[in-house]
């Protein structure tokens, strides 16, 4: 399965357009962050599995690839 939407990051006072794209592959249970996401970012696994059981979501039990572009831009909290 795969998603994208789209965010934003501010460079100083600027904001750049960030693409955030998800996969959820068949693979045995991981969770991968790709473009240069900072420790709070990292993070965010945990954040998110919380997240989902509260609305009585449970998390798959597969591969989800989370990529950040583009990749230059530092992505923060």
């Amino acid at each position: 399965m795969y998603a994208a939407t789209t965010s934003a990051a501010f460079t100083g006072a600027e904001p750049r357009a960030v693409a955030v794209e998800a996969h959820v592959g068949r693979n045995q249970e991981a969770f991968r962050l790709t473009g240069l996401p900072d420790t709070a970012i990292r993070e965010a696994k945990d954040r998110i599995k919380a997240a989902m059981a509260c609305t009585g979501l449970d998390f798959p039990s597969k591969t989800v690839t989370v990529n950040l572009a583009p990749a230059e831009i530092s992505k923060e909290g």
